[in-house]
């Protein structure tokens, strides 16, 4: 974290940055950098050292002698003091490739300034809308007059050939930074891949105790034919049952062999009586003959 000393060193040297551009002090601005570095983003252009800085200061004030500023807010980053301000300029010379239409223009803009670990500035990167103030300068033309058409188009060609060169490539190959995850987000990140896993163990659970019954390498039967085996006497036995429970039902089944083949003890005597006085005994209610 940077210090309450540190935040006042930085904000005067942009400050003075500032102050030396509009005064057009051009030594001064520049010995606020130990090298000088701009960045302008909306063209994807960088002006790197002194002498490229240099030009780029000659071409916009050639452009917009009278180019100022007002700050509408200043703010501290780690490395940075970035800057909100209103650009102001009236177009009395060429920029670029665009004419001059002598029209005048308030762009809001954003500057970053940035530091290095030894509290030195780096480089100004500078982002604006480049429509929005070339709209504003065609926009002061009147358009009745035939010879403004002309300038018009001119102005939009130039746009369009500044706008078609290549982009710098430092500010095109940019590299993603390893940013740390919030500690809330990782919580609930952890909390759902827990959740994940205690489904994934209830449903393999599930899907153990669904698994059909088998014989094991050793003969033995499994739980699912212990289970049958203990089924009531008079079904299927089957091939797990216990010798103990095939000799019961072995056992049971000899006896109501015998019950079959003796037939009820009251049918028996009725049919003794009938034979010894020669007339059938009396019917007994719910006896079938």
């Amino acid at each position: 974290m940077i210090t309450d000393e540190i935040r006042a060193a930085r904000q005067q040297l942009v400050l003075d940055h500032f102050e030396d551009e509009v005064r057009q002090e051009w030594d001064d601005v520049l010995s606020t950098f130990p090298h000088p570095h701009y960045e302008l983003i909306p063209t994807m252009t960088v002006h790197d050292g002194g002498d490229q800085v240099r030009g780029y200061y000659h071409e916009t004030r050639v452009a917009f002698p009278d180019q100022r500023h007002e700050i509408i807010a200043l703010r501290h980053a780690d490395d940075a003091v970035i800057v909100e301000f209103w650009l102001i300029g009236t177009h009395l010379g060429p920029l670029g490739e665009i004419p001059a239409t002598g029209g005048t223009f308030r762009v809001r803009m954003t500057a970053y300034f940035i530091f290095d670990a030894a509290e030195n500035l780096v480089c100004e990167r500078v982002y604006f809308d480049t429509l929005s103030m070339l709209r504003q300068l065609i926009g002061g033309l009147n358009m009745r007059n035939p010879k403004n058409w002309l300038l018009t188009v001119r102005c939009l060609r130039g746009l369009l050939r500044m706008a078609g060169g290549e982009p710098h490539p430092s500010l095109v190959d940019t590299v993603e930074p390893e940013l740390a995850r919030r500690p809330a987000a990782a919580a609930a990140t952890a909390e759902a891949t827990a959740a994940e896993v205690g489904v994934s163990d209830a449903a393999s659970a599930v899907a153990a105790t669904d698994t059909p019954a088998s014989t094991t390498t050793d003969g033995t039967a499994t739980a699912a034919e212990s289970v049958t085996a203990t089924e009531p006497a008079g079904e299927t036995v089957t091939a797990g049952e216990t010798p103990a429970a095939a000799g019961a039902e072995d056992a049971a089944e000899t006896a109501l062999g015998a019950s079959e083949a003796a037939g009820p003890p009251a049918e028996a005597g009725r049919d003794a009586d009938a034979d010894a006085s020669g007339s059938p005994a009396p019917e007994r209610p719910g006896t079938a003959r």
